[in-house]
């Protein structure tokens, strides 16, 4: 009996025991799976933070070193410019770019020189303290590979070049860039530009003490132009090929364990989870295993649906079940302890205790990331709401509205009225860049200064294009507001196709004649002031001429004003076939027209135009049978000998040609050449 009872004591022992080692495995599994997936995590977070930081600093020393290279081409422009190469590098133009060179080294501390090389021989260094032995150098022929190769390929491709890295006797190590210079089309000589590669790492931030990356550089060649490791076999877990003028160099990265905070977070990461692993492993020891089993499955089931809490609603039910199955373990320990009193109530007691703190603060934790991620949903729910109340309203309005994201300009939203107003769907303006909406890409800089400047602007009429490439007149508003801690520009357009064709109208109304469709008398006044003004600046003269169809009134009365209206609809387009592009038509009364010629020589020039007139515009008109002869008489005054005003010009004008009605008509009457000479006889 005592036999079966101790066999049957053993085999619960080792069930017991068997059920105990299980359950630590199991334990042991997750926490090694747990530790695993959350130092992945951190390595993964690890290596994108030294992406990025190596991504800006490759991008901040190539822009150093593209600024340094736009510093040549603006010495190569001004050496071009002021004829240099024609004139040779002595005396005051000399000077003159010594002066313009200084400038451009004052504003960089990285630039050591630059050089001029007629013919690929270097004659002339700014500054002068530089390294002499460059002068005199034959940049064509110079021993060195790397020099030599750079300045013919800068020949060859006409375009500007940059060497591998050399050592200079006194600039140490450098880059050296070249740009050729060509005098009809036959080479002239090399520009050239020396960049001090320590100080340009220097300015790049490469050398920052605060710099948390192990970096290396190598050129083109795989050379190693700059290093903050102290071995040469350094492994680097990132590494981009990053162009350099027209070279690509390797920048490699690694995070330097001084800055790394993978071990340590993951050293808390296992501690914390240590201790949680260690605390079920507790409760399921205190012969409770049914309940204690259930509370660890429903923690294990609760914690694989945490991430879902930041897209979803969070709910009590979490964190209250946690809190109730360690409660309720916690509880039935207590009870245990109690009803089995031995030596080791203490230590047992003590264990629950601790335990019963580490509970406190899982519990707490939960409750704890239920009420953030509480306050994220319904923030989230306040926005999105707000969102949609916003859309039905954009949705809704008649002015077009689009919102666009400053930092590319893509379109993020659009609604149906932008879509109707640029002819199309609203949803074919996604991420599409508003740039492309402008007729005139200066209008798009001008509106984005002012938005950068102003935060906003109203009112902004400008020409817009829409995606068909037909273009229309609107008026722009927009505003750069935070949404979100997230930046966004708001733009408003309106439709001003309408105003515009009645402006259009009206204008044309009020400035032309509606049966020639010629500048009225108005309009020719106002254009024979600005020429005049123009003439008094450039010292030019300005020609005017009246012309008046002779007997027009004898061709009404014979053949209607019907066949009158033709005759002058023709006579105007005659009129301005003689005339240049930049001259001026007008009808100036009912049979009289006026014509401007601004910026002449000499009136030779007039006289051409006058005569062609008469070849032209006075050939017989036949309408609809008959016959119409045309004659005309023209008067010619011309400033400043025949008038220094408008109405001094216009009275000079038609004095002339009132003389030649009075000689032989059909012909043209100069002013100051024979009407002056007959008033004074």
């Amino acid at each position: 009996m005592q036999a079966k009872q101790a066999i049957r004591q053993f085999t619960t022992k080792l069930k017991s025991s068997s059920s105990t080692l299980l359950l630590l495995l199991c334990l042991s599994l997750i926490w090694w799976q747990a530790v695993r997936w959350y130092d992945d995590y951190l390595l993964q977070v690890e290596s994108h933070q030294v992406e990025q930081q190596l991504d800006q600093y490759a991008e901040h020393f190539s822009a150093i070193v593209r600024k340094r290279l736009r510093l040549l081409d603006e010495l190569t422009t001004y050496v071009e410019s002021e004829n240099l190469v024609q004139r040779g590098f002595l005396g005051f133009r000399l000077r003159k770019v010594n002066a313009f060179a200084s400038g451009l080294l004052s504003a960089s501390k990285d630039i050591q020189n630059f050089s001029i090389a007629p013919a690929g021989i270097i004659e002339y260094m700014s500054p002068q303290r530089g390294d002499r032995s460059l002068l005199g150098l034959d940049l064509l022929n110079d021993e060195r590979y790397s020099l030599r190769e750079s300045a013919k390929l800068a020949i060859s491709s006409r375009q500007l070049v940059l060497s591998d890295p050399v050592q200079l006797i006194e600039g140490g190590h450098s880059l050296i860039a070249h740009k050729a210079i060509f005098v009809d089309q036959q080479f002239w000589g090399l520009i050239s530009m020396v960049l001090d590669i320590p100080a340009i790492i220097k300015i790049a931030g490469l050398e920052d003490s605060s710099n948390p990356l192990l970096l290396e550089v190598r050129d083109a060649n795989g050379l190693i132009v700059y290093s903050n490791t102290n071995t040469q076999a350094q492994s680097f877990d990132r590494s981009i090929r990053v162009k350099i003028g027209n070279q690509h160099w390797l920048f490699s990265a690694d995070m330097c364990a001084a800055f790394s905070e993978v071990n340590k977070q993951s050293m808390i990461f296992k501690l914390i989870f240590a201790a949680f692993t260690l605390l079920l492993f507790g409760l399921f020891s205190l012969q409770n295993r049914h309940l204690l089993t259930s509370a660890g499955k429903n923690l294990n089931r609760y914690n694989s649906h945490i991430s879902d809490l930041t897209v979803q609603k969070p709910s009590w039910l979490i964190p209250c079940l946690v809190s109730i199955a360690i409660l309720f373990s916690l509880v039935v320990s207590w009870i245990l302890i109690g009803m089995h009193q031995g030596e080791h109530h203490q230590l047992n007691k003590s264990l629950i205790i601790l335990m019963s703190l580490l509970a406190f603060g899982i519990c707490l934790y939960f409750w704890r990331q239920y009420n953030v991620r509480f306050q994220i949903w319904s923030k989230s729910q306040s926005i999105r709401e707000n969102f949609q109340n916003f859309r039905d309203i954009v949705q809704s309005s008649p002015t077009a509205i689009i919102i666009c994201n400053p930092n590319n300009s893509k379109i993020i939203f659009a609604n149906k009225r932008a879509g109707s107003l640029l002819n199309c769907d609203p949803k074919e303006l996604i991420n599409l860049s508003n740039g492309e909406f402008y007729a005139d890409p200066d209008d798009r800089a001008k509106c984005i200064e002012t938005l950068m400047e102003h935060g906003q602007f109203d009112n902004l009429e400008l020409m817009l294009k829409r995606l068909d490439g037909s273009c229309f007149w609107g008026s722009l508003s927009a505003k750069l507001v935070t949404l979100e801690q997230d930046q966004a520009i708001i733009v408003s357009i309106a439709d001003l196709t309408e105003r515009k064709n009645y402006e259009q109208k009206i204008f044309q109304q009020a400035n032309y004649d509606t049966l020639t469709k010629l500048p009225n008398r108005g309009l020719a006044l106002d254009r024979l002031k600005i020429a005049i003004s123009r003439a008094q600046r450039t010292k030019n003269m300005v020609a005017l001429l009246i012309i008046d169809l002779d007997n027009f009134k004898a061709i009404n009365e014979k053949y209607s004003h019907i066949y009158g209206d033709l005759v002058l609809q023709d006579f105007a387009d005659k009129l301005q076939s003689c005339i240049r592009q930049e001259d001026t038509v007008a009808r100036f009364g009912s049979d009289e027209f006026l014509i401007i010629i601004p910026d002449i020589k000499n009136d030779c020039d007039v006289r051409i135009i006058a005569q062609k007139i008469l070849q032209i515009c006075c050939r017989p008109l036949v309408i609809e049978g008959k016959e119409i002869d045309i004659s005309t008489s023209i008067g010619i005054s011309i400033y400043p000998n025949d008038g220094y005003n408008q109405l001094s010009m216009l009275k000079n004008a038609d004095t002339a040609m009132n003389q030649c009605k009075k000689q032989n008509r059909n012909n043209f009457c100069f002013y100051s050449r024979q009407v002056k000479q007959q008033q004074q006889a």
